[in-house]
């Protein structure tokens, strides 16, 4: 039986995930940093690949899927309905974000991100984000799969005067889940600080309170796009 609990949250998947504070966000990258010293710290996307997973009929969310491609940890994004499922037939699908090394998150608000094209991210196909899926899931069995933000925090990221992509960070939380932290980023590779987002006036607009599959995952074939 699914509990009360589960029944609520995905019941309003429009709503997952929330702004976190910076201190929140520098404890979760450098906790991934710690336990994967190799890894990827963080992707770059173009903001209008995630508005055109916004645009999908019947989007309420986006899932940050966790992958492999040509042997590196990246992640391909899917839209979701209201019912938890991912949207894939007929809908884009998003990966191929630019890698870059890890960095503290004062770095990352400070400093611009320097020796990048303006290539970030593409439309991949189907069958594409299907195998990269299926070869992270093969090399880390029992891991976190992935993470599910509702559609309203991406809308308000990519609401941001100036926002033109979204660095998406790799982070662990206090409970050792594998997450995702958003910092928009303007034209010139800056994190954006203050902002207005609607009638709210935000320091440092930092993404995340999503919720991980494991437990949380579609109600179909997760493997299988």
């Amino acid at each position: 039986m699914i509990s009360q609990k589960r029944k609520l949250l995905l019941s309003r998947i429009n709503k997952i995930g929330a702004f976190i504070s910076t201190t929140q966000a520098d404890e979760m990258i450098e906790r991934y940093h710690n336990q994967q010293p190799g890894g990827v710290g963080s992707f770059l996307y173009d903001a209008t690949l995630f508005q055109q997973l916004l645009s999908v009929h019947g989007c309420e969310g986006i899932r940050v899927i966790n992958a492999i491609h040509d042997d590196v940890h990246t992640l391909v994004f899917v839209a979701v309905d209201s019912l938890n499922r991912n949207i894939s037939d007929n809908a884009p699908i998003v990966g191929h974000g630019t890698a870059l090394s890890y960095a503290p998150l004062q770095i990352m608000q400070e400093l611009p991100v320097t020796g990048v094209d303006k290539w970030h991210g593409t439309v991949i196909s189907k069958m594409a984000g299907s195998e990269m899926i299926e070869a992270y899931q093969a090399l880390v069995p029992g891991s976190i799969k992935s993470s599910l933000y509702g559609r309203e925090l991406f809308a308000a990221l990519l609401s941001i005067e100036g926002c033109t992509t979204l660095r998406v960070c790799n982070g662990i939380d206090d409970e050792g889940d594998h997450k995702t932290v958003l910092i928009p980023l303007d034209a010139k590779y800056n994190a954006i600080r203050k902002c207005q987002i609607g009638a709210a006036f935000i320091d440092d607009p930092i993404g995340d309170n999503s919720i991980t599959c494991p437990p949380w995952c579609p109600t179909t074939d997760f493997m299988i796009l």
